[in-house]
């Protein structure tokens, strides 16, 4: 929303007007006229909790004015842009868990590709997306669904810029754009092959049935959202 919120409000300084003149009362009243009732539950849950340890509406209003992610004010979309591909593309490509052998599981190794590691490009450079190499409460993690996820919401971010004519050439863009060239290339090679996920400590299942998350699934939009990426961003930005 750092980044779609310039877009819809037709920059950055636009949208930090809006957080600037952030008023909690009109700003409730505002959503309660609208029949927004979910969020006015959540904007008003201090008021109506007091045990909570939910924040009150005056130190919501202190926390977006003057808002600034990690330093970057909403006038630097692409400065803001770099800073989430690089925490998203963070990992070194690999095959998977333990050097590509995934961890053990009662139903086979999880936590790597299910064929293909000898072919796997670029293994070592930097852009994997770092859901394939984490950690959660169950200890290692790594998913192909969980990095879909990622690539989608950062595909929408990417897009949003170019529409809104808010990309900008230079530092920022060479560094994006060099780490999801590796990084995109990646992740659709894993899908085409398949891919076993853990996480929580225990193999992930795929909703529709099975262990393999691959991009023949019907259920996950694996064509639309390959070809925003092949057919739309990668040749404007001719890579």
């Amino acid at each position: 929303m750092m980044l779609v919120g310039p877009a819809y409000f037709g920059g950055g300084a636009g949208a930090q007007a809006v957080l600037d003149g952030y008023q909690p009362g009109p700003f409730l009243a505002q959503l309660r006229s609208f029949g927004f009732t979910n969020m006015a539950e959540t904007f008003n849950w201090k008021a109506d909790h007091p045990s909570s340890p939910a924040p009150s509406a005056a130190q919501v209003a202190a926390a977006v004015r003057g808002y600034r992610y990690y330093g970057l004010a909403l006038t630097q979309p692409m400065a803001i842009l770099r800073r989430l591909v690089d925490d998203t593309y963070q990992g070194h490509v690999n095959c998977g868990l333990n050097g590509g052998a995934g961890i053990s599981t009662s139903n086979g190794p999880a936590g790597r590709i299910n064929s293909g590691c000898e072919g796997l490009p670029n293994k070592g450079a930097a852009g994997m997306l770092k859901e394939f190499d984490t950690s959660d409460g169950g200890g290692p993690r790594s998913g192909a669904s969980y990095a879909y996820d990622s690539y989608r919401v950062g595909l929408v971010n990417h897009l949003t810029l170019l529409t809104a004519g808010l990309w900008g050439a230079g530092a920022d863009a060479n560094a994006v754009l060099a780490r999801k060239r590796i990084g995109v290339r990646d992740l659709w090679y894993k899908l085409d092959h398949g891919y076993v996920g853990y996480a929580n400590g225990h193999i992930m299942d795929v909703p529709s049935g099975g262990y393999v998350f691959k991009s023949d699934d019907s259920d996950f939009a694996f064509p639309y959202a390959r070809t925003l990426w092949y057919d739309v961003v990668a040749p404007y930005h001719g890579i």
